[in-house]
């Protein structure tokens, strides 16, 4: 591997390769240090308990790989202890290890697991695979494990980092798509097979290893294909419908429990040999005789499943993996809010009116960065939907014992409040949903509406007043709607908030991976970004989350720097300095292919060494040219280097970085914001949180 290939090679993964074409590069490179006959990349796939091999090489190729019992595999114990493993004789075996078959005596192997280094999120970091390199004759030796050992740790970091970025983009992607296919949804009315139909296409972009797919649906009769794509759609679609025992349950074959749970399966060439028996599909598409993995995605509603979808590979008995599930759940949790949106229909000008106002609202709580609570979505989003019908009062109450209540919209009146409570007992000892209460001066409907909150089953009770005026049929109808619509934008919103923070605890870890790499900068990505939010809201900065993301990844360039300049304890030379310096571009072009990542997250990147007085790089911006989130992180970055332990220096006292920071002012800093840091570190406990995040990181290395 030369510097050139490691700086660039990333970027080149990420845009131009598929996990197995990296896979497989990552075995060459093996074979390159290591001599063999043989080679494979097995893929773990932790969701399954099983191991794939995508990579088969030399004598291998096109072979099974000598594999161990279920209960003793070697691979496991591999994975278990995270370090090469020579296997030249049987006396190598660890104890409680067995062979499934001896194979051919002189064989010898090497086993190298690979995955990221350390611990990140407090919990045992995955193996993503295990590379195996075999020979005959010779055995491996202590010079071919230091060897592996040392590769371990690049193509490690290389692996993990790309699997990593894959994932951000194509959750990114999906988390777009679905949200837009909902909206589409509720604006065009569009049926369940176009639904359907999009949500595929969808789904067969994302997933690379799915080829064909098709989705049914359950029916009084049975189940029912109503979407295909790459199969003979006229055949499939007017199949009548089949027996939901087999096509369901035993295609499923993980129980009915884990089906109703929405829990996707992988089955493979193997399984699915046996089950083509008694599959009735085989005599009406014989294609499906080729079928060698399959991913089944339960969608679910109300603890039912109500929708299959089935992605189809023809190419590889070990078609599907961990992200492969991981996007296809995600995806289900969209078709089933469409799904949920189509069949309550929207029948009429008011209820597209309530539908209208409800989506804006789901759009600006979406990107809302408050973090409101479902409950409170949900009411609200009520409150708006009925909004059409001008009721006099919507009152609510989710305390089954006293009926608390609550006015949301109109004035006090003790004697609707007493009959609201009156209504909500009735119908807490009834099986009816809703009841109506007329008198001279109110017209009154109740709706008893129960949802499952944080863990909780809580009773909404809402009423709807009106005042002189009585509830029709086409009334309630349009509120039973709003009930049920809002329900479930609020649990959307409230998803899509959870996407968004799983976004940014992917890019917090990539930030901290580099930590990992450069060790004497513990804390530093937690410092910068806790530094990086005061700040934010200091100055009133808009784009909070923008900028924090950046501080997570400001440094992501520096994975493409060779390690004899990024671990150098003295000075850097002219060209090793002019080398370290490319690290603001080449972290700017990762991240440029991640889609909907924010601007202001990109400027961070790319312009966080620029200068006030133009001096700095990589543009030699000056003054206000450069970002406002730039010039911010500008200050938090040398401050964060000037007291921290760095190969090349020890941690300076604060006073003393301080004083470089006043000597920045108008030079290499904006005036503005070193003010208003200065006024922070004297004012507020930043210091002293400064310090528990440094040792925190010490104290769990």
């Amino acid at each position: 591997m030369t510097d050139i290939n490691i700086r660039n090679l990333i970027e080149e993964f990420v845009r131009n390769y598929t996990k197995t074409e990296v896979e497989e590069w990552i075995v060459k490179e093996f074979e390159k240090s290591i001599p063999c006959i043989g080679s494979a990349f097995a893929r773990n796939i932790e969701s399954t308990g099983m191991i794939y091999y995508t990579v088969l090489r030399g004598i291998y190729k096109g072979r099974e790989i000598p594999y161990l019992k279920k209960e003793g595999r070697l691979t496991d114990y591999v994975m278990k202890t995270r370090q090469p493993f020579m296997f030249n004789t049987m006396n190598d075996l660890p104890e409680g290890i067995k062979l499934k078959s001896s194979g051919n005596p002189e064989n010898k192997y090497l086993f190298i697991p690979l995955g990221p280094e350390r611990d990140l999120i407090g919990r045992q970091p995955k193996v993503h695979g295990i590379v195996i390199l075999a020979r005959k004759g010779n055995p491996f030796t202590e010079e071919d494990l230091s060897k592996a050992r040392d590769l371990q740790r690049t193509l490690g970091i290389i692996l993990d980092s790309y699997l990593n970025a894959i994932f951000l983009k194509k959750i990114t992607t999906a988390t777009e798509k679905g949200k837009n296919l909902i909206l589409q949804s509720i604006r065009e009315n569009l049926s369940i097979r176009e639904i359907t139909h999009k949500y595929l296409e969808i789904a067969i972009e994302l997933i690379d290893a799915a080829e064909k797919g098709s989705v049914l649906i359950e029916t009084p009769l049975g189940m029912k294909f109503i979407a295909a794509l790459g199969y003979n759609e006229d055949i499939l679609l007017n199949l009548p419908p089949l027996d939901p025992q087999i096509t369901k349950i035993q295609w499923y074959g993980m129980g009915e429990d884990k089906l109703n749970q929405g829990i996707p399966r992988i089955i493979t060439d193997k399984e699915l040999k046996a089950f083509r028996t008694k599959d009735p599909l085989t005599n009406i598409l014989p294609e499906a005789l080729d079928l060698r993995s399959n991913l089944m995605i339960p969608v679910v509603v109300k603890g039912r499943m109500l929708l299959e979808v089935n992605l189809d590979n023809f190419s590889e008995a070990t078609a599907f993996d961990d992200m492969d599930i991981e996007i296809a759940k995600h995806l289900a949790t969209y078709m089933t809010a469409s799904y949920e949106l189509i069949v309550r229909g929207i029948e009429n000008d008011r209820n597209g009116a309530m539908i209208k106002q409800l989506t804006s609202l789901m759009e600006n709580f979406s990107q809302s960065t408050t973090n409101l609570h479902i409950k409170d979505i949900f009411l609200h989003s009520v409150v708006e939907g009925v909004d059409v019908l001008k009721p006099y009062a919507v009152l609510s109450t989710s305390d089954k014992r006293q009926f608390q209540t609550r006015i949301l919209y109109g004035k006090e009146d003790h004697r609707l409040e007493e009959i609201f409570k009156q209504i909500c007992h009735e119908l807490l000892h009834s099986d009816k949903q809703y009841d109506v209460f007329m008198e001279s001066h109110y017209s009154i409907l109740v709706y008893k509406q129960t949802e499952e909150i944080d863990g909780d089953k809580i009773s909404f009770f809402l009423g709807f007043a009106k005042y002189h005026d009585i509830w029709t049929e086409t009334d309630i109808h349009h509120v039973i709607n709003t009930i049920k619509v809002s329900a479930l934008l609020a649990k959307n919103v409230v998803y899509m908030q959870e996407i968004s923070a799983t976004q940014e605890d992917t890019l917090s870890l990539l930030g901290k991976a580099l930590e990992f790499r450069d060790l004497e900068t513990k804390g530093h990505t937690e410092r910068t970004a806790y530094m990086t939010s005061i700040m934010a809201d200091a100055i009133n900065f808009p784009d909070k989350k923008g900028i924090m993301w950046g501080a997570y990844v400001h440094d992501i360039g520096k994975i493409a720097i060779p390690d004899y300049i990024l671990l150098k304890p003295g000075k850097l030379t002219k060209e090793e300095f002019e080398i370290m310096k490319k690290h603001v571009i080449y972290g700017y072009r990762l991240l440029s292919g991640i889609r909907r990542i924010p601007q202001t997250t990109l400027n961070v990147v790319k312009y966080h060494h620029e200068k006030w007085d133009g001096t700095g790089y990589p543009e030699g911006l000056k003054g206000e040219e450069i970002p406002l989130e730039a010039r911010i992180f500008a200050i938090i970055d040398v401050f964060d280097a000037l007291i921290s332990k760095r190969p090349y220096k020890e941690a300076w006292p604060i006073d003393k970085a301080i004083s470089v920071i006043k000597e920045g002012k108008g030079k290499h800093f904006d005036p503005y914001i070193v003010d208003t840091f200065l006024d922070l570190i004297a004012n507020t406990d930043l210091v002293d949180k400064l310090k528990d995040i440094t040792e925190k990181a010490y104290r769990e290395e």
